[in-house]
């Protein structure tokens, strides 16, 4: 029996110093496997807010010097000295009668703004909806329908006197215009043809324009500008084509005269020209009406186009009055000056219908609350503003965090040792275990962002005067994104603003470099302007071999034995 437990117990120990050689042979290849092993973390929107912190100690009484902001007559003041006033009790009011009679104009002059607006919208309205432009379009369509009629006719017209050949006599010509070319180039076939050919062009032209306004007239607010324009444009050059050839038959007439000679075609000549004449005044008619059609539309869009603009320039202005009128009301909040704190009047300069300006101290007042006074160099000081926020904790009582707000900046700093220091003072909420004396920490809220996007400082690095971060591959991003969607509840969690969590990962592939625009830091986020979006994932660092477990993660007896590899490995800051 005893040599049975002894083989037992030598089999158990050679089991043990396998387990453990293997334990320490896959550390071994785990290690040099996993040499490229990254803590990730994601882009997330919180919130983020820059402190300026300082410290100093709590004080019992303090003494404000009670300024107006604002020039003008006390019309409320109902203490004297020695009478005791509450925080947030109404101290003193200046006179806010002239403040009410601008904000009263600017209002009527907006509630005319929006009159005025109301009608342009309205005009606006009725020139859009086409009752003008149809009244325009119809007061010439029986014109337009006129010529529509008529260019059939005129080409014809113009065809028969160009090209029919009323001087069969002279062989050398085919037609018409041959013949009155003739005196004037050398290769006059070839102009003929050239007008044969532009009016053929007018004619197609005509039948499009024709086919169109058949189409149109069905309803006149559909006829516009370039329609028209196009009608214009061809009767224009009609009247060119005939003014061409009615200059050269009138030429030859006029020579005629001047050698006191009859042509012997004179009465066909006399014809042609009296002919081309009518056409010619009837299509310069039709061109001087088309030209105040095409004028009162170009009018009417012209109205049209500078409606909007009015609109515009009225929106405008109506925003205008109503920032000025937000910020003169906002200006009264500066008539009506409230206590800081508990206390009592110490001194009473000034009394009810006295004129005061910034720079006169209206009264003293005694705080009987605790307040904290702090030092900050002169560099934190610019940011700090009267009205900021803080939060206050204690040496003393570390469980106790107090929120509080400054309420005076001193104006001139104390140098020591070369160091310009400037004393704030800070009221916060009444706590009795808080003692007269006792050391106190203040987080001055300066800049404060909601939703902001923000990523961890130690993923943000610097080159010259650019900062970026490190991105995986997407090749990487695929694995990890399929990992992270089938683990999600236990390896993303965003545990507050401070901390944004990470995970532990290996990268197969080279990061990719995104150079980034930043915002606010509160020293440990910072707010990523340009460069990234939310939910993209950065590397916050690199893990060293002998880091690949999280510090504080203990690992029994059979894990240690028994080893089971691990893609992901949880960071101290995943639950």
């Amino acid at each position: 029996m005893i040599k049975m437990i002894k083989n037992k117990f030598f089999i158990l120990g050679i089991i043990i110093l396998v387990g453990i050689a293997g334990y320490f042979s896959y550390q071994k290849f785990t290690i040099k496997k996993n040499d490229k092993i990254f803590a990730l973390t994601q882009a997330r929107r919180g919130l983020i807010q820059k402190t300026i912190s300082g410290s100093g100690n709590v004080v019992s009484v303090e003494t404000f010097d009670i300024k107006s902001s604002v020039s003008g007559r006390i019309s409320y003041l109902m203490f004297k000295e020695g009478d005791k006033v509450k925080k947030g009790e109404v101290l003193i009011k200046i006179d806010t009668t002239d403040l009410e009679k601008q904000i009263r104009d600017l209002e009527f002059n907006l509630e005319s703004q929006k009159i005025n607006l109301e009608k342009l919208t309205q005009k606006n309205e009725q020139l859009k909806r086409g009752d003008e432009l149809r009244k325009i379009n119809e007061s010439y369509l029986s014109i337009i329908s006129e010529f529509i009629e008529k260019i059939p006719l005129v080409y014809d017209n113009l065809n028969k006197i160009y090209f029919d050949n009323d001087f069969q006599k002279e062989n050398y010509v085919k037609n018409n215009l041959d013949y009155y070319l003739s005196y004037y180039f050398l290769d006059y076939r070839s102009q003929s043809n050239k007008i044969r050919n532009n009016l053929e062009n007018l004619r197609n032209r005509f039948l499009t324009l024709s086919y169109n306004f058949n189409s149109l007239k069905i309803d006149p607010s559909k006829i516009d500008q370039s329609f028209i324009k196009d009608l214009y444009n061809l009767n224009s050059e009609y009247l060119n084509l005939i003014k061409f050839v009615l200059d050269k038959i009138r030429t030859i007439r006029e020579n005629s005269l001047l050698n006191k000679q009859q042509h012997v075609y004179q009465n066909v000549i006399d014809e042609h020209l009296n002919q081309l004449n009518e056409i010619y005044a009837t299509l310069f008619t039709y061109l001087n009406s088309f030209g105040d059609y095409i004028n009162k539309l170009n009018s009417f869009y012209d109205n049209l186009q500078s409606l909007d603009l009015d609109i515009k320039n009225s929106q405008i202005s109506i925003k205008q009055l109503e920032l000025k009128i937000e910020d003169l009301k906002k200006d009264l909040k500066d008539y009506t000056i409230y206590s800081p704190v508990n206390g009592y009047i110490a001194k009473l300069n000034g009394k009810l219908n006295d004129n005061v300006n910034p720079s006169f101290v209206i009264l003293t007042l005694q705080s009987s609350d605790k307040i904290a006074e702090i030092k900050l160099n002169e560099v934190d000081v610019a940011e700090v503003r009267i009205g900021n926020e803080a939060i206050l904790t204690f040496d003393a009582l570390p469980e106790i965090k107090l929120k509080g707000k400054v309420i005076s900046i001193d104006s001139i700093g104390e140098v020591s040792q070369g160091v310009v220091s400037y004393k704030l003072k800070i009221s916060f909420e009444d706590n009795p275990k808080v003692k007269i004396g006792m050391t106190v920490n203040a987080d001055i809220v300066t800049q404060i962002k909601n939703s902001a996007l923000i990523i961890p400082n130690n993923a943000i690095k610097t080159q010259g005067d650019q900062k970026y971060v490190e991105t995986p591959d997407e090749r990487d991003l695929l694995i990890l994104n399929e990992r992270v969607a089938n683990f999600k509840n236990n390896l993303i969690k965003i545990l507050s603003n401070q901390d944004l969590g990470s995970i532990n990962i290996q990268l197969n592939y080279q990061p990719k470099i995104k150079i980034i625009k930043t915002g606010l830091s509160d020293g440990i986020n910072t707010e990523i302007l340009e460069g990234l979006k939310e939910n993209e994932w950065i590397i916050i660092k690199s893990i060293i071999n002998n880091q690949l477990l999280p510090n504080n993660q203990k690992q029994g007896f059979f894990q240690k034995l028994f080893p089971q590899p691990r893609q992901f490995i949880r960071s101290p800051g995943i639950r």
